[in-house]
């Protein structure tokens, strides 16, 4: 069954409550990481042009969003005002990608929790002022 029937299916049985990643994921036969990684990979939208559209206007809202709040927080001295905004959204967001890929490409072999909070801690030394 493909997931977005299957979705429907489920939303129809057990109301919207019941359309978790654990159920749909059982109902087609896959596991959660691997739903995980086909509901959140861009890769699979590049060859067609409506869905990368819808794509690309997305990640442009939510840089724009980040990098606008970048600006507020480097204005009020809350972080370094050395570094163009851009190029810490690039940072931040390529290295958080980063992280996520090799969790979910080492079969979540190491605990994402602590890796984040490193990272996060590793963004205090390099971006705020002290």
């Amino acid at each position: 069954m493909r997931p977005p029937r299957t979705a429907f299916l489920l939303i129809s049985q057990y109301g919207i409550e019941g359309l978790t990643t654990k159920a749909l994921a059982g109902a087609v036969g896959i596991s959660e990481p691997a739903l995980a990684n086909i509901m959140y990979s861009e890769e699979l939208f590049i060859h067609n042009r409506e869905y990368a559209d819808l794509m690309k206007d997305l990640m442009h809202k939510h840089r724009n969003m980040i990098i606008s709040n970048l600006v507020i927080a480097s204005k009020a001295g809350e972080i370094r005002n050395d570094i163009a905004p851009e190029m810490v959204f690039r940072m931040l967001a390529g290295s958080l990608r980063l992280l996520i890929k090799q969790y979910g490409m080492s079969g979540n072999a190491f605990d994402l929790t602590a890796q984040s909070s490193i990272l996060f801690n590793t963004w205090d030394v390099l971006f705020k002022i002290k």
